[in-house]
């Protein structure tokens, strides 16, 4: 299997010992098969983020960080997933006075939400803390760079060719690395995105990585 410098080496702090590999989540093939009515319709820039609504997920930070570089702009900001915070995230748009550039999307079945990572221009992942991050590796398949926060698990899955990881809970940071990603975005090749991630967490790698550690042991 690949090793994970981020968490095998925090396993080994923890265990004294340095050879921890780390067999990860795999992304769902479907994300990678290509339809045709699901291409991107908008000429608005997107931002996307789903996730459930808590404080974890931080999508206060996310709205925050939107309204200060994007506020009456073309661009949008939409976010799938419910929770305990939807009431208050609504609030806090309203104050900022960015309603008619936030779409609340509720709870999204699977192919909404492949419809709306081929739509985005850019996946944002805002939490404080994640053991992986299924959804970024989703929205990779779908050939969608993605900015996320050092929170755990991106760092074994953003690299330099598909996304731009910034701190956590940093306003100003996530800001201004959006406004990159809007101005920068030709610069993010949405095949070769695919491709990397369907090599290092496509079903394929995935059956490798089990049948080595099943050999080894």
């Amino acid at each position: 299997g690949i090793r994970h410098p981020l968490w095998s080496r925090g396993l080994g702090d923890v265990y004294k010992r340095q050879d921890i590999d780390i067999l990860s989540n795999l992304v769902d093939d479907n994300f990678f098969v290509s339809e045709p009515d699901l291409i991107k319709k908008s000429n608005n820039f997107i931002f996307l983020n789903i996730a459930s609504m808590d404080n974890n997920k931080n999508q206060k930070l996310l709205i925050k960080a939107f309204a200060e570089k994007f506020k009456n702009t073309s661009s949008e900001l939409r976010i799938g997933g419910s929770g305990g915070l939807k009431d208050k995230l609504h609030l806090l748009v309203k104050e900022l006075n960015i309603e008619s550039q936030v779409k609340f999307l509720g709870s999204l079945l699977p192919h909404d939400v492949k419809r709306e990572m081929i739509n985005a221009n850019c996946f944002v992942l805002s939490s404080n803390y994640e053991t992986f991050g299924v959804v970024l590796i989703e929205a990779l398949a779908c050939g969608t760079p993605v900015v996320a926060t050092k929170c755990g698990g991106p760092q074994d899955i953003v690299n330099k060719q598909n996304g731009i990881l910034v701190d956590v809970g940093n306003v100003d940071d996530m800001s201004q690395v959006m406004e990159y990603m809007y101005k920068k975005i030709d610069n993010f090749n949405s095949d070769f995105i695919k491709e990397d991630v369907k090599v290092r967490f496509g079903t394929e790698a995935f059956l490798k990585k089990v049948m080595k550690f099943y050999n080894e042991t």
